[in-house]
């Protein structure tokens, strides 16, 4: 009874604990592989999610599939459970490796991110660049000639009049 419960051959579990023989006494404690306790699976109930779940700010729990929740016992919150196919709905790419058995996804999301921060970051120096700019009342500055010194690296053309 016990080797089926962890799916394991009996002369497994006397071979691993060194019995003489499969019956057990009350109270005899057993080894049994890391592996063998991790692949235990228990049934759960889960919901339907009735509320948005937001990966990336878009809501994937209004597609074809829906995302289910379940907590645990003593848990202070939720499992989230996404099927793999709303992930296309979010830019990433949901790949299958036949080779390894597994299925991957990608994203760009951190690379989107980074050059999110990047440019905001650049529009911040660009305000306070505004923001610290005194204006000359001198002849000579022109729009052009504030743009110029502002952005340097932008190539302006004069357009001839």
């Amino acid at each position: 009874m016990i080797a089926n419960k962890f799916s394991l051959p009996v002369n497994h579990l006397i071979r691993n604990n060194q019995l003489n023989n499969p019956y057990l006494i009350v109270g005899q404690r057993l080894k049994i592989p890391m592996e063998a306790r991790q692949l235990q699976y228990k049934p759960v109930t889960a919901y339907t999610a009735d509320r948005p779940i937001y990966v990336n700010g878009i809501d994937i729990n209004t597609g074809a599939y829906p995302v289910l929740n379940y907590q645990p016992p003593d848990t202070a919150y939720p499992y989230i459970y996404v099927p793999i196919a709303e992930f296309r709905r979010v830019g990433a790419k949901v790949l299958w490796d036949e080779a390894k058995q597994i299925i991957v996804v990608e994203s760009d999301y951190d690379q989107l991110k980074n050059e999110a921060t990047t440019l905001r970051a650049e529009n911040q120096r660009l305000k306070d660049l505004l923001a610290s700019y005194q204006p000359v009342t001198q002849a000579g500055n022109t729009y052009m000639n504030f743009i110029n010194i502002l952005c340097p690296s932008l190539k302006l053309v004069k357009e001839s009049t």
